[in-house]
């Protein structure tokens, strides 16, 4: 009779280490799924809300920006300053520029390839062809109303910014650029 009551008594010890053994995991297990949880709403977060990311499309910022790069900007800025590069959307189509001039500026470009903004002419550096007017689009002198920025392309031959289509309003940008990830042909 000892010998049977020896052995009723390991069953459940094996059985309450198994039980604890599948609690701690379980536990594991849960605690792994919130962290999960919390890393999948905190990208959502950041990509949905905070920042933006997208792919280059064109030649229009080169070479600050070049085709196939991915650029990454901050969606909660919507007034950016002069020299600033954004990203818009005009005509349905999501673009990348550089802001030349800001709301009330007053903006010029001469045959001769010259921008003037409140009637200086501007620097740039990189910038190493003329910047056209393209007057056939746009007229100048343009003062810029509230929530108008004038924005065009690094790449002024090959730009289509607002020499085409005019001013960018606040309502068409989506955020100023904050980083540009390189994409190399290997």
């Amino acid at each position: 009779m000892s010998d049977m009551t020896h052995i009723s008594e390991k069953e459940p010890k094996s059985e309450s280490k198994l039980l604890a053994f599948w609690k701690k995991w379980e536990e594991e297990i849960r605690r792994l799924l919130r962290n999960a949880f919390i890393v999948l709403v905190g990208v959502w977060v950041m990509f949905g809300v905070i920042a933006g990311v997208g792919k280059v499309g064109s030649v229009e910022m080169t070479p600050a920006v070049n085709l196939g790069d991915i650029v990454i900007y901050y969606r909660l800025d919507k007034t950016p300053t002069a020299r600033e590069v954004i990203v818009f959307v005009q005509e349905g189509t999501e673009c990348i520029g550089r802001v030349i001039a800001i709301p009330g500026d007053k903006v010029e470009i001469s045959d001769a390839g010259q921008v003037f903004v409140n009637g200086h002419l501007i620097q740039e550096d990189r910038i190493y062809d003329q910047t056209y007017p393209y007057p056939d689009y746009v007229s100048y002198p343009i003062t810029l109303q509230e929530d108008e920025y004038f924005v065009l392309g690094d790449n002024r031959k090959s730009a289509v910014d607002s020499r085409y289509y005019g001013p960018v309003t606040k309502d068409e940008i989506k955020g100023t650029l904050l980083t540009v990830i390189r994409q190399t042909n290997i």
